[in-house]
């Protein structure tokens, strides 16, 4: 995630115009030395892979492009942890190490989410001494059993954390293990932080929903059970790591719970050669939103008899969504052709019925504003236009595509209603969202509600905006971050709901090369975990410590920020 970020934020340069060098300039290169170490031991790492990343930099006078993603070059740490990078050219610069047993760590971040410090380099200078504490992974190990306390195999276990996600807390898998024929569990490489523990039959395996046990007339099914035995996550007890840290959590008694059968008929038109497609029954349970991980959903597990009967079995008590999809062989991938709610009470159901789905089309623009000079590198002609199911929705089948005409207009066609992000990239210059409508309305959030299809109106400026500054903070506080909030609230990109988020380098100052224009709350932490900053209710918590400025379309903006310590941080995240 950090990389992407850090693509986002930092990974746009400007290509200046060819100037005369001077040989002795041209030769002055510079170097970086330092050693890795472990960060709580403080014993040399070695044989860790360190990598130096460039910070694409702009230079005066020079209108900026889109690099792509930043450039970096790795070394292996020595004996003594020790590591060098030479013939280096001036600029910015992030540092970064791993190793198996490790998490990968920035230089000057004491978690693995945070940013870390960037190292400006000048001409022919050299960083020298720089300690690279790398943080080692923690471990949480245990054990599956079932409702008598015997210890079941094969079973999936995930460590989960909440995460904010598109405007929304989600809980999210971090890592994954099987448990041994003893029941055992052991999760390794965990960052610290907070989690909950996660245990289900795997999928198409056996003692789950889609291999019900039968107990007399009764059909019986292990269920997605958080730790210690409970079946809803808000139930399940919260396990704190620290950093390295190697904890057991003991037995996780897994949940069963009574299962029923759906006989059922779609009654949308059957393809009579398999050749032309075949329909397979797809069930998802209907969880809380909040939900990202167990979605309780089965793929492909029954298909559509040739008189459109099917019968779907391991059925909870609760919302179905069923769809029938269809999948062509062709290439043509799948598709939703019938879609329908399934309740579940407390007997089995044999009249329920799917209809066959009205799909719909979407049709929308994308228009390109801005400097001349920069709109001419720009290409619209074929650039890809998809819809993605919202956060925390599985993808069942591939995303609805289109690609923008020459008049900047694209059509979806086949589009199942509902609610969709929309994706959107444009290349060739920095840009910044400035008009997002919905049938003439402006949308505020990336997910837009096409149960009735629409019309959408995009517009790109290439007028962005830059913001720096200076950073008043302790000697002592090695690293920081710098978090924008956009003050009205409007999306500035369709790609990332993180704000935008800078690093502050060693000498104190921090850059945004490629903001939107527009007020912004401007913040500076010693260290955020980059989930947080995209919390607006915790960044609510330090609204009177933030500094407000105001960009225009073009401009370049400087503010001075001062510190908001690490321990501050700490003490908002118990309250």
């Amino acid at each position: 995630m950090f990389v992407l970020i850090t693509a986002l934020v930092l990974g746009i340069a400007q290509q200046a115009a060819p100037q005369p060098q001077v040989q002795e300039e041209a030769a002055k290169k510079g170097v970086l030395r330092g050693k890795a170490v472990h960060a709580l031991t403080g014993e040399p790492v070695r044989r860790a892979t360190v990598t130096l990343q460039t910070i694409p930099t702009p230079k005066p006078g020079s209108a900026p492009v889109f690099v792509g993603p930043p450039q970096g070059k790795s070394v292996t740490s020595g004996t003594d942890g020790s590591f060098v990078f030479e013939e280096l050219e001036e600029g910015s610069y992030r540092l970064y190490a791993e190793k198996a047993g490790f998490v990968r760590t920035s230089y000057g971040a004491s978690s693995p989410n945070s940013a870390g410090t960037p190292l400006k380099l000048i001409s022919g200078g050299e960083l020298k001494d720089l300690s690279l504490r790398m943080l080692p992974g923690a471990t949480v190990a245990g054990m599956v059993v079932d409702e008598e306390g015997e210890p079941l195999e094969r079973l999936q276990v995930m460590v989960l954390r909440k995460n904010p996600s598109m405007g929304r807390n989600l809980w999210q898998p971090l890592a994954s293990a099987q448990t041994n024929e003893r029941g055992e569990f052991r999760l390794t490489g965990l960052t610290a932080g907070s989690f909950t523990v996660l245990a289900q039959p795997a999928r198409f395996g056996s003692l789950g929903a889609d291999s019900p046990l039968q107990q007399g007339k009764e059909e019986f099914a292990y269920t997605a059970t958080y730790h210690p035995g409970v079946e809803r996550v808000e139930q399940a007890q919260t396990v704190k790591l620290a950093v390295g840290q190697e904890l057991s959590i003991g037995q996780i008694r897994m949940v069963k719970t009574r299962v029923f059968r759906a006989k059922g008929k779609y009654l949308g038109p059957i393809p009579e050669n398999p050749n032309e497609g075949m329909l397979m029954l797809n069930v998802r349970e209907k969880v809380d939103s909040s939900m990202f991980a167990a979605m309780g959903f089965s793929f492909g597990r029954n298909r559509v008899n040739p008189d459109g009967s099917f019968e779907l079995s391991g059925l909870k008590p609760g919302t179905h969504e069923v769809s029938v999809m269809k999948n062509t062989p062709a290439g043509g991938g799948m598709k939703t052709v019938g879609m329908a709610e399934l309740t579940i009470s407390s007997d089995n159901v044999v009249d329920f019925v799917v209809p066959e789905l009205q799909l719909l089309a979407v049709t929308g623009r994308v228009r390109l504003e801005g400097r001349p000079d920069l709109l001419e590198r720009m290409k619209l002609k074929g650039t890809s236009v998809q819809l993605l199911p919202p956060a925390g929705t599985p993808m069942f089948s591939g995303p609805s595509r289109g690609t923008i005409e020459e008049d900047g207009s694209f059509r979806l066609a086949d589009v199942v209603p509902g609610r969709y992000r929309l994706n959107v990239n444009v290349f060739g210059a920095p840009t910044y969202l400035k008009v997002y409508r919905l049938n003439g309305k402006e949308q505020s959030e990336q997910e837009v509600d096409l149960r009735a299809g629409g019309e959408i109106e995009i517009v790109f400026s290439t007028n962005v905006a830059a913001l720096s500054g200076m950073v008043e903070k302790k000697e002592e506080a090695a690293s920081g971050m710098v978090v924008l909030e956009r003050v009205d609230g409007r999306l500035s990109n369709l790609q990332s709901w993180f704000p935008p988020q800078a690093g502050v380098s060693q000498d104190k100052t921090f850059r945004f090369l490629s903001i939107a224009p527009g007020e912004y709350r401007a913040y500076a932490f010693e260290e955020l975990d980059m989930n947080l900053a995209a919390d607006a209710e915790f960044l609510k918590k330090f609204s009177a410590r933030a500094a407000t400025v105001k960009v225009g379309e073009g401009e370049s903006g400087t503010v001075t920020l001062k510190q908001i310590g690490k321990a501050e941080v700490e003490e908002a995240m118990k309250q």
